[in-house]
């Protein structure tokens, strides 16, 4: 009976372990995907939080904005739209989130 004991509390170590190892290569990973969003300027490609210029998907091209998205996001910094930059922040943004989780669940 023992043994069984030994041998699962070793598996759930394992596992930890596992996790653990996983969750620090993905905080690494995103210190390197927000370099890229700083060295990029990506970092107001989504001028608002938690959507993207008032979407939850963020858009494509300048014509899914709102009509008056200059006036909006004006204290935001430039408000040209760029659909990359935008982009590279979402990604940013969901790999954040993801990573959030994983921390919390190790």
């Amino acid at each position: 009976m023992h043994g069984n004991v030994n041998m699962e509390s070793s598996k759930q170590t394992a596992k930890f372990l596992q996790m653990g190892i996983l969750t620090v290569v993905a905080v690494y990973l995103l210190i390197l995907v927000g370099g890229v969003v700083r060295a990029s300027g990506s970092g107001m490609g989504c001028p608002d939080w938690p959507t993207c210029f008032g979407r939850w998907i963020p858009p494509t091209s300048e014509s899914q904005l709102p009509a008056d998205y200059h006036q909006r996001y004006i204290g935001y910094g430039d408000t040209t739209f760029n659909a990359l930059k935008t982009w590279t922040e979402y990604l940013n943004r969901l790999l954040g989130a993801s990573i959030g989780l994983m921390v919390l669940g190790t």
